[in-house]
């Protein structure tokens, strides 16, 4: 009886999505039924036969682009990314790069630009106070006679006014005047008067003077 080379083998090898296949006692001509394109030397099967598909080694891909803001990166490009599209008055952007590799970007920023909020305006009894402006105010609306009125300047910072005045105007009061008469016996039809200084004004903003009659009868 001629004798015949055979493989008494029992393989079991992982085809693409997990499917496991079996051969038992196969020469090694027979592996040329395998569909498998891995590149992996099964026991030796690629040095019996090179030209079998699982012997060739995969055709090398071009490496894949990236796509960010609507615009397309090469491998290894690098683009700017923001955190947030705005940010308030006053605070930075956050900003990283991130590179194309393989067709993904690393890094998770997602805005391609960030701006930064203009800064608020202030309220004022009713009138506008730009950032950065100041407005006089004063601690009263009004102050005795003779006495002086207290202010301060307020400055607006984005939406905040310094300070802690409230009114817009302060007004002194009005002086007003009391006559004290010291009469000398009864006056004539026709009478005269002397009449002294005035006094100091008072903290209740009146001045007072005195008025004597000269022509009696």
């Amino acid at each position: 009886m001629q004798k015949r080379s055979v493989f008494n083998l029992l393989i079991m090898a992982p085809i693409l999505s997990g499917i496991v296949l079996s051969f038992q006692n196969c020469s090694p001509v027979n592996f040329s039924t395998l569909a498998s394109e891995s590149s992996i030397d099964l026991l030796g099967v690629c040095e019996v036969d090179p030209s079998l598909p699982q012997c060739s080694d995969p055709e090398p891909k071009s490496p894949q682009k990236c796509t960010f803001n609507g615009k397309e990166y090469s491998e290894g490009e690098t683009v700017k990314a923001f955190l947030s599209s705005t940010v308030a008055a006053g605070q930075v952007c956050v900003s990283e790069d991130r590179r194309c590799v393989n067709g993904a970007f690393t890094g998770s920023y997602l805005y391609a630009t960030c701006a930064v909020d203009a800064p608020a305006s202030c309220l004022f009894n009713g009138i506008t106070v730009p950032h950065g402006d100041t407005i006089e105010a004063f601690e009263n609306p009004s102050v005795p006679y003779n006495a002086n009125c207290v202010a301060e300047m307020r400055r607006c910072n984005n939406g905040v006014l310094g300070g802690t005045y409230e009114h817009l105007k302060c007004e002194p009061v009005a002086a007003s005047f009391a006559w004290a008469s010291s009469p000398q016996g009864s006056c004539s039809a026709t009478p005269s008067y002397n009449y002294g200084a005035w006094s100091a004004c008072g903290s209740n903003g009146q001045q007072t003077r005195t008025s004597s009659c000269v022509n009696t009868s």
